[in-house]
């Protein structure tokens, strides 16, 4: 009988290598015509075809803008409700269809995979890069009203830092009980701090996390039992649990430099900061962003105020 030669050999699971890595390779080809089939079967039933991956995000941002932003009052301090909304609707969009077209990709293309076989990770691969291609629409779409923005100078300022995700992880006990050790808070770009806001800012290379307390020219004393007066007025301070002069070396009453903000930590006990000259005040270009939202603990989700 003549030796037969098979071009495919399934091999029961291997726990040392649980990827066929081999077979994704061999499938490439496979995996561009399924992306080319999610994409072309997304928008070929629609009136307006691909354009509907523009004017999705659109409109849903002209909602959030006018209910949220216009009506709730929730937009971004410095930066206009539509880039504001604009950009987390982009990215929030990638990830939300990602996770429920995969979800059940399998089951949607049961019948296909009793007929022939092919690597599974064919399906959620071709699935993801699908959205991927949508997203780099959104995307562009998104840098078109950012350059408006910015030529028409509406406070939106772009740098290197938008390169990297606005998620930072809490060290330290600085800022309890607001924020404690391991923490994880998002941050958001922007200007024209307000006074009890949770800022984020570099210092001799860390990022230190403090609250603004008063802004500059503003006057600033300190009572040896911890009580905050600016420009001689109590400050209301129910984020801290106990009061302190904590690590004080500058001549009070203090007044604010221009251009700066004076910080300090809600555990002022053994927070160093503006009250120290090690730190001192904070200036604009030092600003990573405002601490908006804790995302860690699961317990504590929510806004940061």
């Amino acid at each position: 009988m003549a030796e037969q030669h098979w071009d495919v050999i399934i091999r029961a699971e291997d726990k040392k290598n649980r990827f066929d890595w081999r077979g994704l390779k061999r499938s490439r080809d496979l995996i561009f015509l399924w992306v080319r089939r999610n994409f072309v079967s997304r928008y070929k039933q629609t009136v307006l075809g691909p354009a509907w991956a523009i004017i999705q995000p659109f409109f849903t941002t002209v909602v959030f803008s006018l209910v949220f932003g216009e009506i709730a009052g929730l937009g971004a301090e410095g930066v206009p409700n539509f880039i504001f909304y604009l950009s987390g609707t982009v990215i929030w969009t990638l990830f939300a269809n990602c996770l429920t077209q995969n979800s059940t990709t399998f089951i949607a293309n049961a019948g296909i995979m009793g007929k022939v076989y092919f690597p599974r990770l064919v399906m959620p691969i071709s699935t993801a890069i699908s959205q991927y291609i949508t997203f780099g629409i959104q995307f562009a779409f998104m840098l078109v009203f950012l350059l408006y923005f910015v030529i028409f100078g509406s406070g939106v300022h772009p740098n290197l830092y938008v390169l990297f995700l606005p998620v930072l992880q809490i060290y330290g006990t600085s800022m309890s009980p607001t924020l404690k050790e391991g923490n994880i808070v998002l941050s958001v770009k922007g200007g024209g701090f307000k006074t009890g806001e949770v800022c984020a800012f570099y210092y001799n290379n860390k990022i230190l996390v403090k609250r603004v307390i008063a802004q500059e020219r503003d006057w600033v004393d300190i009572s040896e039992d911890g009580t905050v007066y600016v420009n001689n007025v109590l400050l209301d301070e129910p984020y801290i649990s106990e009061k302190a002069l904590g690590d004080c070396n500058i001549d009070l009453p203090y007044q604010v430099p221009e251009s700066r903000v004076f910080v300090m930590g809600d555990h002022r006990s053994v927070s160093v900061d503006s009250r120290n000259t090690a730190v001192g005040c904070v200036a604009e270009e030092q600003i990573v962003g405002k601490i908006v939202f804790c995302v860690w603990p699961l317990s504590e989700f929510g806004p940061v105020k």
